[in-house]
Protein backbone atom coordinates (compact mmCIF):
# COMPACT_ATOMS: atom_id res chain seq x y z
CA UNK A 1 0.00 0.00 0.00
CA UNK A 2 1.34 3.43 -0.86
CA UNK A 3 1.60 6.15 1.14
CA UNK A 4 -1.14 8.31 -0.38
CA UNK A 5 -3.74 5.19 -0.23
CA UNK A 6 -2.22 4.50 3.55
CA UNK A 7 -3.28 7.66 4.76
CA UNK A 8 -6.54 7.98 2.84
CA UNK A 9 -7.17 4.79 5.04
CA UNK A 10 -6.02 6.06 8.13
CA UNK A 11 -8.10 9.13 7.52
CA UNK A 12 -11.38 6.90 6.93
CA UNK A 13 -10.74 5.20 10.26
CA UNK A 14 -9.79 8.06 12.33
CA UNK A 15 -13.66 9.42 10.69
CA UNK A 16 -15.12 6.47 11.80
CA UNK A 17 -13.69 6.81 15.75
CA UNK A 18 -15.06 10.43 15.51
CA UNK A 19 -11.44 11.62 15.79
CA UNK A 20 -11.70 15.41 14.12
CA UNK A 21 -9.03 17.72 16.09
CA UNK A 22 -6.30 18.19 13.52
CA UNK A 23 -3.36 18.03 16.42
CA UNK A 24 -4.96 14.73 17.73
CA UNK A 25 -5.71 13.22 14.26
CA UNK A 26 -1.91 13.56 13.15
CA UNK A 27 -1.21 11.94 16.44
CA UNK A 28 -3.28 9.33 16.22
CA UNK A 29 -2.02 8.94 12.31
CA UNK A 30 1.70 8.92 13.57
CA UNK A 31 1.03 5.70 15.77
CA UNK A 32 -0.62 3.87 13.00
CA UNK A 33 2.28 4.41 11.06
CA UNK A 34 4.87 3.61 13.55
CA UNK A 35 3.27 0.20 13.47
CA UNK A 36 3.03 -0.22 9.99
CA UNK A 37 6.67 0.15 9.38
CA UNK A 38 6.70 -2.30 12.51
CA UNK A 39 5.65 -4.52 10.00
CA UNK A 40 3.72 -7.06 13.03
CA UNK A 41 2.28 -9.62 10.62
CA UNK A 42 0.41 -10.72 13.72
CA UNK A 43 -0.86 -7.63 15.05
CA UNK A 44 -1.99 -6.39 11.89
CA UNK A 45 -4.20 -9.22 11.28
CA UNK A 46 -5.45 -9.16 14.71
CA UNK A 47 -5.96 -4.94 14.06
CA UNK A 48 -7.74 -6.31 10.80
CA UNK A 49 -10.52 -8.08 12.20
CA UNK A 50 -11.29 -4.89 14.76
CA UNK A 51 -14.29 -2.48 13.96
CA UNK A 52 -13.39 0.54 11.67
CA UNK A 53 -13.69 2.95 14.82
CA UNK A 54 -11.67 0.90 16.88
CA UNK A 55 -8.69 0.46 15.23
CA UNK A 56 -7.15 4.28 15.51
CA UNK A 57 -7.32 3.77 19.57
CA UNK A 58 -6.32 0.08 18.93
CA UNK A 59 -3.05 1.34 17.23
CA UNK A 60 -2.57 4.26 19.59
CA UNK A 61 -2.54 1.97 22.90
CA UNK A 62 -0.18 -0.64 20.78
CA UNK A 63 2.23 2.56 19.97
CA UNK A 64 2.62 3.82 23.63
CA UNK A 65 3.54 0.09 24.70
CA UNK A 66 5.69 -0.07 22.13
CA UNK A 67 7.46 2.64 22.21
CA UNK A 68 7.99 2.22 26.09
CA UNK A 69 9.06 -1.18 25.22
CA UNK A 70 11.88 0.13 22.99
CA UNK A 71 13.15 2.08 25.57
CA UNK A 72 13.24 -0.32 28.53
CA UNK A 73 14.42 -3.22 26.54
CA UNK A 74 17.43 -1.11 24.37
CA UNK A 75 20.13 -4.03 24.24
CA UNK A 76 22.96 -1.24 23.10
CA UNK A 77 22.21 0.74 26.65
CA UNK A 78 22.86 -0.02 30.19
CA UNK A 79 19.83 -0.86 32.82
CA UNK A 80 20.82 2.59 34.19
CA UNK A 81 20.28 4.56 30.79
CA UNK A 82 17.39 2.31 29.85
CA UNK A 83 15.46 3.02 33.03
CA UNK A 84 16.50 6.53 33.32
CA UNK A 85 14.90 7.15 29.56
CA UNK A 86 11.89 5.08 30.08
CA UNK A 87 11.69 7.50 33.47
CA UNK A 88 11.60 10.50 31.56
CA UNK A 89 9.20 8.71 28.92
CA UNK A 90 6.72 7.89 31.81
CA UNK A 91 7.15 11.54 33.45
CA UNK A 92 6.31 13.39 30.16
CA UNK A 93 3.57 11.28 29.27
CA UNK A 94 1.74 11.93 32.75
CA UNK A 95 2.84 15.65 32.52
CA UNK A 96 1.09 15.92 28.81
CA UNK A 97 -1.98 13.70 29.72
CA UNK A 98 -2.61 15.95 33.39
CA UNK A 99 -2.35 19.07 30.93
CA UNK A 100 -5.02 17.84 28.36
CA UNK A 101 -7.37 16.97 31.73
CA UNK A 102 -7.12 20.23 32.93
CA UNK A 103 -7.89 21.54 29.68
CA UNK A 104 -11.05 19.50 29.27
CA UNK A 105 -12.11 20.46 33.03
CA UNK A 106 -11.76 24.17 32.27
CA UNK A 107 -12.66 24.59 28.45
CA UNK A 108 -14.68 20.99 27.87
CA UNK A 109 -12.51 20.59 24.97
CA UNK A 110 -13.29 17.18 24.78
CA UNK A 111 -11.78 16.12 21.62
CA UNK A 112 -10.95 19.22 20.62
CA UNK A 113 -7.93 20.07 23.12
CA UNK A 114 -6.11 22.80 21.90
CA UNK A 115 -4.15 22.84 24.52
CA UNK A 116 -3.10 19.48 24.81
CA UNK A 117 -0.64 20.21 21.56
CA UNK A 118 1.88 22.29 24.75
CA UNK A 119 4.11 19.87 26.12
CA UNK A 120 4.94 20.48 29.72
CA UNK A 121 8.37 18.35 29.74
CA UNK A 122 11.40 19.77 30.48
CA UNK A 123 13.64 19.58 27.21
CA UNK A 124 16.73 20.55 29.15
CA UNK A 125 19.87 18.70 27.44
CA UNK A 126 19.52 15.38 29.45
CA UNK A 127 15.89 15.03 27.41
CA UNK A 128 16.62 12.13 24.83
CA UNK A 129 13.20 11.68 23.68
CA UNK A 130 14.52 12.06 19.96
CA UNK A 131 17.19 9.14 20.79
CA UNK A 132 15.87 6.41 19.26
CA UNK A 133 16.02 7.02 15.17
CA UNK A 134 13.57 4.51 14.05
CA UNK A 135 10.80 6.54 16.16
CA UNK A 136 12.04 10.04 14.65
CA UNK A 137 9.85 11.48 11.67
CA UNK A 138 11.28 14.32 10.35
CA UNK A 139 10.54 17.54 12.28
CA UNK A 140 7.68 15.77 14.13
CA UNK A 141 8.20 14.83 18.11
CA UNK A 142 7.16 11.31 18.02
CA UNK A 143 6.84 10.71 21.39
CA UNK A 144 5.11 13.64 21.60
CA UNK A 145 2.44 12.29 19.82
CA UNK A 146 2.67 8.94 21.01
CA UNK A 147 1.98 10.66 24.35
CA UNK A 148 -1.13 12.73 22.72
CA UNK A 149 -2.68 9.78 20.92
CA UNK A 150 -2.68 7.44 23.98
CA UNK A 151 -3.93 10.15 26.34
CA UNK A 152 -6.82 10.94 24.36
CA UNK A 153 -7.40 7.01 24.72
CA UNK A 154 -7.64 7.20 28.39
CA UNK A 155 -9.77 10.67 28.16
CA UNK A 156 -12.45 9.05 25.90
CA UNK A 157 -12.82 5.85 27.47
CA UNK A 158 -12.28 6.66 30.97
CA UNK A 159 -9.58 4.79 31.57
CA UNK A 160 -7.82 5.83 34.96
CA UNK A 161 -4.23 7.03 35.16
CA UNK A 162 -3.88 4.37 38.24
CA UNK A 163 -3.95 1.81 35.54
CA UNK A 164 -1.52 3.44 33.67
CA UNK A 165 0.95 4.45 36.84
CA UNK A 166 0.71 0.72 37.59
CA UNK A 167 1.87 -0.60 34.09
CA UNK A 168 4.71 2.25 34.34
CA UNK A 169 5.77 1.15 37.20
CA UNK A 170 5.93 -2.54 36.75
CA UNK A 171 8.77 -1.32 33.37
CA UNK A 172 10.59 0.50 36.12
CA UNK A 173 10.99 -2.08 37.82
CA UNK A 174 11.18 -5.30 35.65
CA UNK A 175 14.54 -3.30 33.87
CA UNK A 176 16.77 -3.96 37.11
CA UNK A 177 15.44 -7.80 37.43
CA UNK A 178 16.66 -10.42 35.92
CA UNK A 179 14.32 -13.27 37.29
CA UNK A 180 11.59 -13.86 39.37
CA UNK A 181 11.43 -15.95 42.40
CA UNK A 182 8.01 -17.19 42.03
CA UNK A 183 5.00 -17.32 40.20
CA UNK A 184 3.44 -14.45 42.05
CA UNK A 185 6.07 -12.20 41.99
CA UNK A 186 6.21 -12.93 37.51
CA UNK A 187 2.22 -12.40 38.21
CA UNK A 188 2.18 -9.15 39.50
CA UNK A 189 4.96 -7.95 36.87
CA UNK A 190 2.33 -9.19 33.87
CA UNK A 191 -0.44 -7.79 35.78
CA UNK A 192 1.34 -4.42 35.34
CA UNK A 193 2.53 -4.65 32.23
CA UNK A 194 -0.11 -6.97 30.05
CA UNK A 195 -2.79 -7.00 32.23
CA UNK A 196 -3.09 -3.38 32.35
CA UNK A 197 -2.71 -3.59 28.32
CA UNK A 198 -5.39 -6.33 28.02
CA UNK A 199 -7.73 -4.27 30.11
CA UNK A 200 -7.26 -0.57 28.02
CA UNK A 201 -7.58 -3.12 24.60
CA UNK A 202 -10.63 -4.39 25.86
CA UNK A 203 -11.82 -1.05 26.98
CA UNK A 204 -11.68 0.84 23.71
CA UNK A 205 -12.80 -2.37 22.38
CA UNK A 206 -16.25 -1.70 24.33
CA UNK A 207 -15.72 -5.52 26.52
CA UNK A 208 -15.20 -3.80 29.85
CA UNK A 209 -16.29 -1.15 31.80
CA UNK A 210 -15.60 1.21 35.46
CA UNK A 211 -15.95 -1.19 38.31
CA UNK A 212 -16.35 -4.17 35.75
CA UNK A 213 -14.96 -7.00 37.86
CA UNK A 214 -16.03 -9.70 35.58
CA UNK A 215 -14.46 -8.04 32.44
CA UNK A 216 -11.12 -6.85 33.95
CA UNK A 217 -9.98 -10.63 35.40
CA UNK A 218 -11.27 -12.20 31.79
CA UNK A 219 -8.92 -9.18 29.99
CA UNK A 220 -6.22 -10.19 32.37
CA UNK A 221 -6.51 -13.81 31.90
CA UNK A 222 -5.97 -13.03 28.36
CA UNK A 223 -3.02 -10.56 28.19
CA UNK A 224 -0.93 -13.50 30.90
CA UNK A 225 -2.05 -16.29 28.16
CA UNK A 226 -0.63 -14.17 25.97
CA UNK A 227 2.23 -13.06 27.92
CA UNK A 228 3.64 -16.60 28.64
CA UNK A 229 3.48 -17.33 25.38
CA UNK A 230 6.01 -14.30 24.48
CA UNK A 231 7.95 -15.21 27.64
CA UNK A 232 8.11 -19.02 25.59
CA UNK A 233 9.13 -17.53 22.09
CA UNK A 234 11.33 -15.02 23.28
CA UNK A 235 13.51 -16.95 26.07
CA UNK A 236 16.35 -17.31 23.95
CA UNK A 237 16.40 -13.64 23.13
CA UNK A 238 15.31 -12.66 26.77
CA UNK A 239 18.44 -14.61 27.92
CA UNK A 240 20.79 -12.55 25.52
CA UNK A 241 19.86 -9.67 27.91
CA UNK A 242 19.99 -11.00 30.73
CA UNK A 243 16.38 -11.58 31.52
CA UNK A 244 14.96 -14.84 32.79
CA UNK A 245 10.93 -15.50 32.88
CA UNK A 246 10.73 -19.02 33.65
CA UNK A 247 9.64 -18.86 37.73
CA UNK A 248 13.12 -19.92 39.69
CA UNK A 249 10.62 -21.97 41.82
CA UNK A 250 9.55 -23.96 38.96
CA UNK A 251 13.02 -24.40 37.78
CA UNK A 252 13.97 -25.89 41.44
CA UNK A 253 10.35 -27.85 41.35
CA UNK A 254 11.83 -29.27 38.02
CA UNK A 255 15.19 -30.35 39.29
CA UNK A 256 17.20 -28.16 37.48
CA UNK A 257 18.80 -24.18 37.45
CA UNK A 258 19.19 -20.78 35.69
CA UNK A 259 22.71 -21.65 34.33
CA UNK A 260 21.24 -25.37 33.54
CA UNK A 261 18.39 -23.47 31.29
CA UNK A 262 20.00 -20.78 29.84
CA UNK A 263 23.09 -23.64 28.45
CA UNK A 264 20.44 -25.65 26.80
CA UNK A 265 19.09 -22.52 25.60
CA UNK A 266 21.97 -21.24 24.10
CA UNK A 267 22.84 -24.91 22.56
CA UNK A 268 18.99 -25.61 21.31
CA UNK A 269 18.99 -28.58 23.32
CA UNK A 270 15.71 -29.73 24.96
CA UNK A 271 17.17 -31.40 27.71
CA UNK A 272 14.43 -32.95 29.80
CA UNK A 273 14.74 -30.35 32.66
CA UNK A 274 14.24 -27.53 30.08
CA UNK A 275 10.86 -29.46 28.98
CA UNK A 276 9.57 -30.17 32.25
CA UNK A 277 9.53 -26.61 33.00
CA UNK A 278 8.43 -25.25 29.76
CA UNK A 279 5.76 -27.85 30.67
CA UNK A 280 4.95 -25.68 33.25
CA UNK A 281 4.78 -22.66 31.51
CA UNK A 282 2.67 -24.73 29.19
CA UNK A 283 0.06 -25.79 31.62
CA UNK A 284 -0.31 -22.16 33.43
CA UNK A 285 -0.87 -20.59 30.36
CA UNK A 286 -4.03 -22.50 29.41
CA UNK A 287 -5.62 -22.07 32.61
CA UNK A 288 -5.32 -18.45 31.68
CA UNK A 289 -6.64 -19.24 28.29
CA UNK A 290 -9.38 -21.31 29.48
CA UNK A 291 -10.03 -18.22 31.79
CA UNK A 292 -10.05 -16.02 29.09
CA UNK A 293 -12.21 -17.94 26.59
CA UNK A 294 -14.87 -18.00 29.24
CA UNK A 295 -15.59 -14.22 29.57
CA UNK A 296 -15.12 -13.57 25.53
CA UNK A 297 -17.56 -16.49 24.47
CA UNK A 298 -20.30 -14.28 26.92
CA UNK A 299 -18.60 -10.58 25.44
CA UNK A 300 -20.75 -8.70 23.06
CA UNK A 301 -19.64 -10.03 19.37
CA UNK A 302 -17.88 -9.26 17.02
CA UNK A 303 -15.27 -7.51 19.92
CA UNK A 304 -15.87 -11.09 21.88
CA UNK A 305 -14.73 -12.48 18.25
CA UNK A 306 -11.86 -10.65 18.07
CA UNK A 307 -10.71 -11.97 21.53
CA UNK A 308 -11.72 -15.45 20.76
CA UNK A 309 -9.16 -15.65 17.37
CA UNK A 310 -6.41 -14.34 19.17
CA UNK A 311 -6.86 -16.88 21.99
CA UNK A 312 -7.35 -19.73 19.42
CA UNK A 313 -3.84 -18.48 17.64
CA UNK A 314 -2.11 -18.99 21.12
CA UNK A 315 -4.01 -22.17 22.30
CA UNK A 316 -2.56 -23.70 18.64
CA UNK A 317 0.58 -22.34 19.41
CA UNK A 318 0.87 -24.02 23.07
CA UNK A 319 -0.60 -27.21 21.83
CA UNK A 320 2.07 -27.73 19.19
CA UNK A 321 4.91 -27.09 21.78
CA UNK A 322 2.77 -29.76 23.75
CA UNK A 323 2.52 -32.41 21.04
CA UNK A 324 6.34 -31.80 20.83
CA UNK A 325 6.80 -32.82 24.61
CA UNK A 326 7.07 -29.33 25.55
CA UNK A 327 10.45 -28.68 23.17
CA UNK A 328 10.41 -24.38 22.88
CA UNK A 329 12.62 -24.33 19.97
CA UNK A 330 9.88 -24.44 16.99
CA UNK A 331 8.19 -21.47 18.49
CA UNK A 332 11.38 -19.11 18.48
CA UNK A 333 12.97 -17.59 15.13
CA UNK A 334 15.78 -19.35 13.75
CA UNK A 335 19.24 -18.97 14.96
CA UNK A 336 20.61 -15.33 13.85
CA UNK A 337 23.21 -16.28 10.75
Amino acid sequence: MGTSEAMNTIDRELDAAKIFDAQVRRAYAHCALLLARKNHAAQAWMRSLLPVAARAPWDAVFAFCGYADDLSDDPRRSAEDRRRSYDRFAARFFGVHRAAAVHEDTKGAGRHQDAAHTDPADHSEDSDHSENSDQSEDSEDSELLVCLAFSDVLRTWHIGEDSVALASQAVHDDIGVSAYATVADLERYMNGVSGQHAIWVSTVLGLTGPDDAVGTAGATAWGFTLQTLDFLMDLEEDLRLGKLYLPLEDLERCGTSRDEIEHAVTARRATAPLRRTIGLQVDRAEHYLAKAEQWARHAAAPAGQVVLTSLAGARQALDDVARGDNDPFPLMPPPAG
